[in-house]
């Protein structure tokens, strides 16, 4: 059975996916990003989404276009 997904959830998937292939840890990715760890770990999670603003400082901080974080 397909585990289905929210959209916060499938964010959050990529988000994590791209801060560990960066080799970053949660705590690393919020200071660079001015986001606690707890936020950081809340938006993996999917139990919220990051604004836009911060979603485009996660791409910055990842490397990452932010095409990659549309789900």
């Amino acid at each position: 059975m397909r585990e289905i997904l929210t959209q916060e959830q499938r964010l959050g998937r990529k988000i994590k996916i791209a801060r560990v292939e960066s080799g970053l840890t949660q705590d690393e990715l919020g200071k660079a990003v001015f986001a606690s760890q707890q936020l950081i770990s809340d938006w993996e999670m999917g139990v919220v989404s990051p604004r836009a603003i911060a979603l485009m400082r996660v791409a910055i901080a990842l490397g990452k276009k932010l095409e990659y974080f549309q789900v």
